[in-house]
Formats: C-alpha cells, structure tokens, sequence
C-alpha cells in the first residue's frame, strides 16, 4: 500500500474498483489462514501510520519557530487538523468497509480470544497479572465478574453506561458500539481492533 491519504479514496474509487480490492482481501486471507491476515492486519497498521505521519508532515509550518508564539497560526492550525480528521476518518471507514472480511474472521477472532481492548492485562500491572494467573484459571466465575465490572468502568468513561440507557437520542446498542468504537480508538498499539479503529488510532498516535 502507498502512504496516500486516505480521504479521497472513496471519490476516487468505483465501485468495480472498490470489488477488486474486497476481492483480494478475501483472497489473501484465505490463502494462509495462520498467517496472511495477522501480515495483512499489520499491513494496515502501517499504511495507516505513514498516512497519518504525512498528514502531520503537511500540516507543519516550513519554520516552526517562526509561529511558536502565535496563537492565530496555532488557531489556523487546529480547525486544519479537525478538518483534515475528518475526512481522514470518512476514507477510514470506507476502508473498514473494504477490509469486512479480515474485521470478520480476523479481528473478532483474536477478540474473542482476549486480544481485544478489553484484555485482563488492562486492568492490573504485567506482574500482578501474571502472578495472578493460575489463581485466576482456577476461578473462571470471579474472573469474568471482574472484567465484566471493568469494561463497565471503561464504557462509561467512553461515554456509555448503563443508567444512560433510554436517555437522549439513539438506542443503548448504538450508544454502546459508539463507546467501545472510541475506547478501541484509544487503545494501545498492541491491541487488535477493528481496521477502521487502527486508522483512528493511528491518527491519535502520530498527529
């Protein structure tokens, strides 16, 4: 993949163009089911990287010293990053589209194995997580309460809790994918997430 923006792709792109990239995700995925979508996945992650990298480089002064101070450049320069976010996040999801196949056999797998943003590596330190360990093997039921309290506690400080449910506009379903879309978005880099997720985090990282 070249590192272009990614914004335009959708205007630019057919709909016979936009099958023959679906297409040869399937394809790659399916050739080495071990190992081509982890390469693929890790594909993305860099693409979205350079991308993201030279939407920065763009948006950079030729001397930053020379506007360190002005607080109008700074100004200018804010309503261009949210501006170029935004169309950014549009061919992310676009692109997220493209990859449903790798999102469907790939991602939810390695999520449902506890690869996902909510791991139980989150919410204690390496060490005590893994001094933990056969503790917590040997007692499933406590485990799963216990990341089931912590994903609540995530959530809500991605903007979804329980008590809100029927509050406002959108159904629960919806107010609860949109919290976990942003708590995948700000997750660590090591985190498997959707490709749109990737592309967002990405973003946060490198701009």
């Amino acid at each position: 993949m070249r590192a272009r923006d990614i914004s335009d792709i959708k205007s630019g792109m057919n709909y016979q163009t936009y099958m023959k990239g679906y297409t040869a995700i399937v394809n790659f995925s399916r050739q080495n089911s071990s190992d081509n979508p982890p390469k693929l996945y890790e594909r993305f992650d860099a693409y979205f990287a350079d991308v993201a990298r030279s939407i920065l480089a763009s948006l950079l002064p030729v001397d930053p010293a020379a506007s360190k101070d002005d607080s109008i450049e700074e100004l200018i320069l804010g309503s261009r990053i949210v501006a170029r976010f935004e169309a950014y996040k549009d061919g992310a999801a676009f692109v997220d589209r493209m990859s449903a196949y790798l999102n469907r056999h790939y991602v939810r797998r390695e999520v449902d194995e506890g690869k996902g943003w909510s791991r139980k590596e989150n919410i204690v330190d390496k060490k005590m997580f893994e001094d933990a360990a056969q503790e917590w093997r040997a007692h499933p039921a406590e485990m799963q309460k216990l990341m089931k309290k912590w994903r609540e506690k995530e959530l809500k400080r991605w903007g979804f809790s329980q008590e809100d449910q029927g509050r406002g506009g959108g159904t629960a379903a919806e107010k609860e994918t949109m919290a976990v879309q942003r708590a995948e978005a700000g997750s660590k880099l090591f985190v498997v997430v959707s490709t749109r997720a990737v592309a967002l985090r990405r973003f946060r990282t490198e701009v």
